[in-house]
């Protein structure tokens, strides 16, 4: 078996730097949050998230695992202001 056979159609070279790519993402986001970043900085990371289909319920919990109330605020926030 050869690696072709393993992963057809090259679903590989797809989805794991896809997936890897989304959770830096997320990680920028929050890091951005956390290190008070420029409105349009934030934004920016949301919106790439969104157009790689997450959805805003997923990026909130992503968040609040990670920082406090008043981080998520913000955040929720610059979300209605898009």
């Amino acid at each position: 078996m050869n690696d072709t056979d393993a992963f057809p159609n090259g679903s590989e070279d797809q989805t794991i730097p896809k997936t890897l790519w989304s959770a830096t993402l997320i990680d920028m986001l929050i890091e951005a949050l956390k290190n008070d970043q420029p409105d349009d900085r934030i934004i920016a990371s949301v919106s790439s998230l969104q157009k790689r289909g997450f959805n805003n319920g997923y990026i909130i919990r992503k968040v609040r695992r990670e920082l406090d109330y008043k981080k998520l605020d913000r955040l929720l926030a610059l979300i209605k202001r898009r």
